[in-house]
């Protein structure tokens, strides 16, 4: 269990909270404003913080339910992170719904 904390956490630093409103498909920008807004501001308030970070978006609120919406339209729209160099169509929204889901940003 020590091992999948530790596992998910390196995983969750990589990805960061901070969604830019850039990584979102257009057709979701809109429905996905409130998440790019507030991973943006949580990430902003704890500066080099990540579990701190997740606890800010994770405990906002409605924050599963504006992530859900927002994570189900990028599905359904290409994915995120269209700047990144390997090209390879990623959900960070639903990374970071999953860890706020699964409880464990808040052990560290």
């Amino acid at each position: 269990m020590q091992n999948k904390i530790i596992a998910l956490f390196f995983a969750l630093a990589a990805v960061g909270t901070a969604i830019d409103a850039n990584d979102i498909p257009a057709a979701c920008r809109t429905n996905c404003q409130t998440v790019v807004e507030l991973t943006q501001r949580c990430d902003a308030q704890n500066d080099d913080n990540d579990a701190g970070e997740y606890n800010c978006v994770c405990t906002a609120a409605n924050a599963v339910a504006q992530l859900q919406s927002c994570s189900d339209c990028v599905g359904q729209n290409g994915g995120t992170d269209f700047d990144d160099a390997d090209e390879a169509a990623e959900n960070d929204v639903l990374e970071i719904l999953n860890a706020c889901k699964s409880g464990v940003v808040t052990d560290f």
